[in-house]
């Protein structure tokens, strides 16, 4: 089989491995292990259900995303870009498939797609874009990286950055805006509307100068703090007063003159089946804010 001899709109089936194509995919789509095995059972199992779609590579390199090669995750480069096929959807099932040819003797299943066309780079990042959006399984931190892939915006830079220092999503998003980051914003986002939180600059440095300042207590009790009950009393603390500056520092000095007693605590702090862990811990926080 050739890219060439394809056609748009066309079932095609891969047997075994990649039949003579080459095949890329979008750097920034997730790639997660414990989910490609559980796709690899359930297509072993039923089948594959519901095609993948391919595209001409060029359109998603030109779209701006960074692509690489399935086999040696080499970064696919412009001069050899006409030669693949990106995976637009069907990401998981590609994988799932991928592990099953390592061991065809453990089961294995054909890789269906078809090939569409997209007249432009605008129009395949936007069909890209909404086929995750509106994909329930993809999570709001996935199509952050996703939009974070094609443009920059400064709000969902310092979001992924906290995830990767441990921090839940819903956590992250707290730490940064002051709320939860959820799929409406990144929404609004795709469609050329920023939200006012992601524009609030002088918010934003607040809350990163907070994060930035407490940050090493994290890094050795990151269970603690990698959670939202922390940061969401950051978050109730600064938004509730009108000198959110003044608040802004007295939480970094509370973190830095806690007394050990308080901070013992607050690391200990879990839910005793009557209070939640987030009320035990905005009570000790409480009690180490008044001390400021």
């Amino acid at each position: 089989m050739t890219k060439s001899e394809l056609k748009v709109d066309v079932i095609y089936h891969l047997i075994h491995k990649l039949e003579g194509l080459k095949i890329c995919v979008i750097e920034s789509n997730r790639n997660n292990t414990n989910n490609n095995k559980k796709m690899l059972e359930g297509c072993l199992s039923e089948g594959m259900q519901q095609p993948g779609i391919f595209a001409d590579a060029r359109v998603a390199m030109e779209a701006g995303y960074t692509l690489r090669d399935v086999e040696n995750n080499q970064v696919v480069s412009v001069n050899e870009v006409d030669n693949y096929l990106v995976i637009v959807d069907g990401n998981t099932r590609f994988h799932a498939y991928m592990l099953s040819q390592k061991d065809p003797t453990k089961g294995s299943f054909e890789y269906k797609f078809h090939l569409m066309k997209y007249e432009n780079p605008e129009l395949f990042r936007t069909a890209y874009q909404k086929m995750n959006i509106y994909n329930t399984p993809t999570k709001t931190e996935d199509f952050a990286r996703d939009l974070l892939a094609v443009s920059e915006l400064p709000a969902l830079s310092s979001y992924r950055e906290k995830t990767k220092d441990g921090l839940t999503p819903k956590a992250a998003g707290f730490a940064t805006i002051g709320r939860e980051i959820v799929k409406k914003d990144l929404i609004d986002l795709q469609n050329g509307k920023t939200p006012t939180a992601f524009s609030d600059i002088d918010s934003m440095a607040r809350f990163n100068s907070i994060y930035d300042s407490i940050k090493p207590l994290f890094e050795d009790n990151l269970k603690s703090f990698k959670g939202s009950e922390v940061w969401k009393f950051i978050a109730a603390r600064i938004n509730g007063v009108n000198d959110k500056s003044a608040m802004a520092e007295r939480i970094k000095k509370m973190f830095d003159m806690m007394p050990p007693r308080l901070f013992s605590s607050f690391l200990k702090a879990k839910s005793d089946g009557i209070q939640t862990k987030e009320t035990i811990v905005y009570k000790i926080l409480d009690e180490a804010l008044a001390l400021v």
